[in-house]
Formats: C-alpha cells, structure tokens, sequence
C-alpha cells in the first residue's frame, strides 16, 4: 500500500497539539440565551379543594385524604 507523505503528517498527532475541540464561532447575545432558557422554568402545582372533605387535591385525580373522585368514593380509606 502506498501512503503519501502528506497524509502522514495529516494524521501524526505527535506534535502534542492534542485533539480539536469545538468551540462556538461567536458569543451567543443575551436574547438567543433567554430564548434558549424559556422552557426552563418551574411551573406551580395546581391544587384544588376535595368537595367531599376540603384537602387539597391534584386536579382530576384522587383525593389521597378520603378516596373520592368527581363525587364518587373510589377507595374506601381507613383511619
């Protein structure tokens, strides 16, 4: 096989110049940072009162104090 001198000296990392990284070709401005942070915030929890016994419940889920959903008992809770 026949290697020319050229890619030698290409692919020859001996030169302690190590690998090339990537780097970014311009400061990215305040704007395209926010842009790019937008989805990033926390979002508060939504929280309603249980009709049947007034804790704090998710809504359209089970309330985790009494058992019951949309005015029916799913699961019956002992105390």
């Amino acid at each position: 096989m026949l290697v020319m001198p050229e890619a030698i000296e290409f692919f020859d990392n001996s030169n302690n110049q190590g690998a090339t990284m990537a780097v970014p070709k311009r400061k990215v401005s305040p704007h395209r940072r926010g842009n790019r942070r937008a989805h990033d915030s926390l979002t508060v929890e939504a929280f309603q009162e249980c009709p049947n016994c007034g804790e704090l419940k998710r809504p359209h889920h089970m309330c985790a104090a009494c058992g019951h959903y949309n005015g029916r008992e799913i699961r019956s809770i002992e105390a």
